[in-house]
């Protein structure tokens, strides 16, 4: 009997302490956030933190709103709230290709002419040929952006196509890491084409769908775009977007557009806080492929980067993010220890501070 009598107790004052350290951690995010909000002049921010590590009985989850997501009329940013994701956009490119590999429809070591049409000219360097494992570890040593007129990004295969045919390669691919939204635009045309479908259909049937994720669009519905931020560059809204348009060559690889609470799902995903239907690709999703010859402890995992948390806390800490025409995302997650952020906002300025400054709360 005394012994059931102090299991018990020991199991509610486990439970008073856990409860504890998430309302602190609750008002130390929630602070920091604010703080970050003041001092950057952001108009409108979004984050969503997950901690399920192996001592919590269950995950500490939290998602906090701040600011605006119009100027006129005046909108809060709340649940619903669509931000564009730029960047982040990539990482389910990446995946789509995750599972393509395990499909054995592509392999990493295919080179691009094996699934191009032959009006296709692809060029070498010095007689070698660029991969997909290169497109999908941004090392091919393409350019992030053609050097051709457009206009929102608004640019065709055929575009692209004339582009590459006097294209010559600065460096050798594979030799150096270099941020390339024309190689995961070429990762998604060759995917369609393999496919015979849309990226549109194809992340839907294999990424979305399976994960129950309903609110990350490739093209914003009628219904849901009263519910789309307007981007701030400084205090000026930006009214012109490339991801408007009904399609573009780079639509998929900067173009997404989601609330927190579908990136909330696909970071749960990613830490794998349950069990899904596509954890089969993390494997792939998540694997170390390059590691930065002026760093010892930068690496990189397709669209990831792969850093120590800080300097005095060398837990591997995956990240993604960016800026894009008056908006700025970024998630961090750590998967040994199952601690994620996501942050969303319609603001130019950099985030990625304030996602380290949650992490290392989280990671307390």
């Amino acid at each position: 009997m005394k012994r059931t009598i102090f299991l018990s107790l020991l199991i509610f004052c486990s439970a008073f302490l856990c409860s504890f350290k998430e309302a602190d951690a609750k008002k130390e995010i929630d602070a920091a956030c604010k703080k970050y909000i003041k001092d950057k002049n952001i108009r409108g921010l979004s984050a969503s933190v997950i901690k399920a590590s192996y001592d919590l009985e269950s995950p500490f989850e939290k998602t906090f709103y701040f600011g605006h997501s119009r100027k006129s009329p005046q909108t809060n940013v709340k649940e619903p709230t669509q931000f564009r994701l730029g960047d982040l956009s990539k990482m389910f490119v990446a995946a789509l290709l995750c599972h393509f590999i395990e499909t054995e429809e592509l392999h990493l070591s295919d080179t691009l002419e094996k699934h191009l049409p032959k009006s296709f000219k692809m060029p070498d360097y010095h007689g070698e040929k660029v991969t997909l494992f290169q497109l999908a570890t941004h090392t091919s040593s393409l350019p992030k952006i053609p050097t051709i007129p457009m206009k929102d990004y608004q640019v065709s295969v055929k575009e692209i196509q004339n582009y590459l045919k006097s294209f010559k390669f600065p460096k050798k691919p594979g030799s150096r890491y270099e941020l390339s939204d024309l190689g995961y635009g070429l990762l998604v045309y060759i995917m369609e084409r393999v496919s015979s479908s849309s990226f549109e259909d194809l992340i839907k049937e294999h990424l979305l769908n399976p994960l129950a994720i309903s609110t990350l669009y490739t093209k914003v519905p009628a219904s849901a775009l009263q519910r789309l931020c307007e981007g701030y560059k400084g205090l000026f809204p930006v009214k012109e977007h490339f991801v408007d348009k009904d399609w573009c060559f780079f639509k998929p690889t900067r173009g997404l557009v989601s609330n927190t609470v579908a990136m909330h799902s696909w970071m749960k995903f990613l830490l794998k806080i349950e069990k899904t239907p596509l954890d089969h690709i993390l494997k792939h999703l998540l694997q170390i492929s390059y590691t930065f010859e002026e760093s010892s402890v930068k690496k990189a995992a397709f669209p990831f980067i792969v850093t120590p948390l800080s300097s005095d806390k060398a837990l591997t800490t995956y990240s993604i993010g960016g800026s894009y025409h008056g908006f700025t995302s970024h998630m961090a997650f750590i998967p040994d220890t199952r601690i994620g952020v996501v942050i969303l906002s319609n603001a130019d300025e950099n985030v990625e501070p304030l996602a380290k400054d949650l992490l290392d709360i989280l990671s307390n």
